[in-house]
């Protein structure tokens, strides 16, 4: 089991409302788990959650989104349009290590609406006789376009190490985005996708299963607003 705390650090001005994500509802969390991992969710406007990616262990805070299925964060160089007057991000400042993923890789397609890698490779100019004898394999992932509600960006796949909490894994894929419209700038997607962050738990982290929970506190009816930390389960029950 694996226990986040999703925390409520961030200033309300950086947390404009976004119709896809989460918002301050309290839901039941299931009581009992085996092998669980727990983080701690953040309270703003939304919820986030914090991990650590990359040889050099760099912190990475996204916004939890039960709605999507992309994890994706903002890299450096980053311009975000249309954000004028709202606090910059922090996007990532060395991907140098991580590896882009393959445009035959099945990751890729998922980026891609399930578009066969045999176009996805063509976009990326690998030669029709190397298409033909499934030889891509060194040639990347075309970017993609990704659109929320309210939002959209261009992002490339990448597969970097991934620590949460007390679990590390190696070859977790996420986008990396140099451009994004409107917020929200870094999301971590909860959706049953190929690419979301619990989908691609269960598959590094077998033991934990595809499945998560969480406890959002509320805060509405607390007269002294204490700002406590809700807790996002990952995790199977017994």
């Amino acid at each position: 089991m694996l226990l986040l705390p999703p925390t409520h650090t961030l200033s309300q001005a950086q947390f404009n409302s976004t119709h896809h994500l989460l918002k301050s509802t309290s839901a039941r969390s299931a009581a009992r788990f085996r092998r669980q991992l727990s983080l701690p969710l953040s309270l703003g406007s939304n919820y986030t959650l914090s991990f650590n990616l990359g040889h050099q262990a760099q912190p990475i805070t996204l916004y939890m989104d039960t709605g999507s299925d992309l994890v994706w964060l903002p890299c450096a160089p980053f311009k975000c349009i249309l954000c004028e007057g709202k606090p910059n991000a922090s996007p990532l400042a060395n991907i140098t290590r991580s590896v882009v993923v393959s445009c035959k890789s099945l990751a890729c397609s998922a980026a891609h609406n399930l578009a066969p890698s045999s176009d996805l490779c063509a976009m990326a100019h690998c030669p029709l006789e190397s298409i033909e004898t499934s030889e891509c394999a060194n040639f990347k992932c075309p970017p993609f376009y990704y659109a929320y509600g309210d939002g959209s960006l261009v992002a490339r796949l990448y597969r970097d190490s991934l620590s949460l909490s007390s679990l590390s894994l190696r070859n977790f894929t996420f986008g990396c985005a140099h451009t994004d419209l409107a917020e929200p700038t870094g999301v971590a997607g909860f959706d049953r996708g190929l690419l979301s962050l619990p989908a691609q738990l269960a598959t590094l982290a077998p033991q934990l299963g595809n499945r998560f929970s969480y406890c959002l506190v509320s805060h509405s009816f607390d007269s002294e607003r204490v700002q406590k930390s809700s807790p996002l389960i990952l995790g199977r029950y017994e």
